[in-house]
């Protein structure tokens, strides 16, 4: 008789067990994870509710940017090189800020993927550009501008200390680069609903986002907003990377002096080749919507502010004046709320103000 009964009961909580992940994994965590939808790389990563927006990977502007692996030979205007904000085609509806360069200003637009790092993990857009330079790969594609991008969390690290004006790459190892395809989104693709995933979904939502405003890996962090500024269940749920905030320190007067050196070098190298440099920091998404936190629980950036008064030889494209304009005329979605990179409303934004010389 007690072993029926303990099979019984085992049984029923093993059913509830499975019922439970059935329900969990079909009604929340799937849809978050899984690649039915384009972007949301924060909400993944922070198995978040109420912010997950679903949308799909859509080109619709007259004219497009072309890759470095299909470049041809062609004239080209603008040569574009950064981080993941210049190879996020993934993202959702025109998530290439390129192609609105292209359409808005009715010129060509070339990107190169950026090379790694040789001393640390991540992408090297300036030292990618630097290696172009001296193999001559401007002066083969001969661009009028070059648009170098990197969002303001990496911008410090990238250019704020030293930068090898020298370094170079091997022909073979710059061609097997340039013939490279951009990597986009690779999402989870697995059917199993009894995950892990699951547990995480329901400790970040119940626990660690309402008691500590994080999730429990420390690299989400959730605020609420005093406005809707964006088109999801939670309209007024901000979500944004832990490196937004780790960075903020890095960004002293001094390191910005001479982030700013750097960059009027290296606009000085490029003008020697009848080439325009724009510079264009990204700002993160923390800093963009800080003064609509409830309650401004986290320091500021400064970054922008002490870049703007210093003298420059290439153009500066100031993304945080542009996009706080956008925020505070109401602008939803500037950033998507499920995601760690801004939105095609950022890039007409930005390039309806910014054109390019064909």
């Amino acid at each position: 008789m007690r072993a029926r009964l303990f099979v019984k009961i085992f049984a029923a909580l093993m059913l509830g067990y499975v019922a439970v992940h059935w329900i969990l994994w079909n009604v929340w965590v799937k849809d978050i994870v899984s690649g039915k939808y384009a972007g949301g790389d924060i909400c993944r990563m922070g198995y978040v509710y109420g912010s997950r927006m679903p949308r799909q990977d859509v080109r619709t502007l007259p004219l497009q940017h072309i890759e470095a692996n299909e470049y041809d030979g062609r004239p080209i205007d603008v040569l574009t090189i950064g981080d993941s904000f210049s190879n996020s085609g993934f993202v959702g509806e025109n998530g290439c800020y390129q192609d609105y360069i292209a359409t808005l200003s009715k010129c060509s637009v070339l990107n190169v993927l950026p090379m790694p790092y040789t001393i640390r993990p991540g992408a090297d857009p300036v030292g990618t550009l630097i290696k172009l330079y001296h193999a001559g790969y401007l002066d083969r594609v001969k661009p009028k501008s070059i648009v170098l991008e990197s969002v303001e969390r990496s911008t410090i690290q990238r250019l704020g200390y030293f930068v090898d004006f020298d370094v170079t790459a091997t022909n073979a190892a710059l061609k097997e680069h340039l013939d490279t395809k951009v990597n986009g989104f690779r999402p989870m693709t697995t059917n199993v609903f009894i995950n892990d995933g699951n547990f995480k979904f329901v400790a970040n939502n119940l626990y660690y986002y309402p008691i500590y405003g994080r999730n429990i890996d420390t690299t989400v962090f959730r605020r609420k907003l005093s406005k809707p500024c964006f088109s999801v269940q939670r309209p007024d749920q901000l979500i944004y990377y832990f490196e937004d905030m780790s960075s903020i320190p890095l960004a002293t007067p001094e390191a910005v002096n001479q982030m700013n050196t750097h960059l009027n070098r290296l606009a000085d190298m490029l003008a020697a080749k009848g080439i325009k440099l724009y510079f264009m920091p990204v700002v993160d998404k923390s800093n963009l919507y800080r003064d609509y936190v409830i309650g401004k629980p986290y320091n500021k950036s400064v970054f922008f502010e002490q870049l703007r008064p210093l003298p420059k030889r290439y153009q500066f494209i100031d993304t945080k004046a542009i996009l706080s304009e956008e925020v505070k005329n109401g602008t939803k979605d500037v950033y998507y709320p499920d995601d760690t990179h801004w939105s095609w409303h950022a890039s007409e934004a930005i390039f309806k103000r910014v054109h390019f010389e064909k």
